[in-house]
């Protein structure tokens, strides 16, 4: 398992997805207090997957759009900024991903610039 901290935000690797960190990472769901742990979707190739999770997480999620219930799933701007406009009016300070080492480094870019925008001014 490795750790780095960037700013306010702590990305831990736990390549062999110990049961430990993971119950941790679970158990640390605390949207009340400021926590949640995202689980990513398996195998989810589009760009707005993290951000949607995020919204799940919140126990939030994007208006089905006109004539489809999955029109938001690619709307990669409308899925972020609604991740981090709920993220800021709940007041979340720690965001927790566990099996985060299966992201590509694109969802690890969002989901630190995802970060940056809930710091205050």
């Amino acid at each position: 398992m490795a750790a780095a901290a960037y700013g306010d935000v702590t990305v831990v690797v736990d390549e062999r997805d110990d049961l430990f960190y993971t119950r941790a990472a679970l158990r640390a769901h605390r949207p009340a207090e400021g926590r949640i742990t995202v689980q990513p979707t398996p195998a989810s190739g589009s760009p707005a997957a993290l951000a949607h999770d995020m919204l799940y997480a919140l126990g939030k999620r994007l208006a089905s759009g006109p004539g489809s219930p999955d029109v938001w799933l690619d709307s990669v701007n409308a899925a972020w900024l609604s991740a981090a406009a709920w993220g800021v009016a709940a007041g979340v300070r720690h965001v927790v991903v566990p099996r985060a080492h299966l992201l590509t480094i694109r969802r690890l870019d969002q989901l630190l610039a995802g970060a940056r925008r809930r710091e205050p001014s």
